[in-house]
């Protein structure tokens, strides 16, 4: 995705999905189930940031 088909609705609905893994990775957490928070965290790290290296255009986001 490139920066001419961001709109605050697609912007706010990416958001919305990492702060669902985020509350889903707090609940595992919190009922011990450590190695299933990590891998809500992974996909975050592995999808999230890389919508934010297509978005800037840069390869460290």
């Amino acid at each position: 995705m490139r920066n001419q088909n961001i709109t605050l609705e697609k912007l706010q609905q990416e958001i919305a999905e990492i702060e669902l893994y985020i509350k889903w990775a707090k609940q595992q957490a919190e009922a011990g189930e450590l190695e299933q928070a990590y891998k809500y965290l992974r996909v975050i790290k592995l999808t999230g940031f890389q919508y934010l290296t297509d978005v800037e255009g840069e390869g460290n986001a």
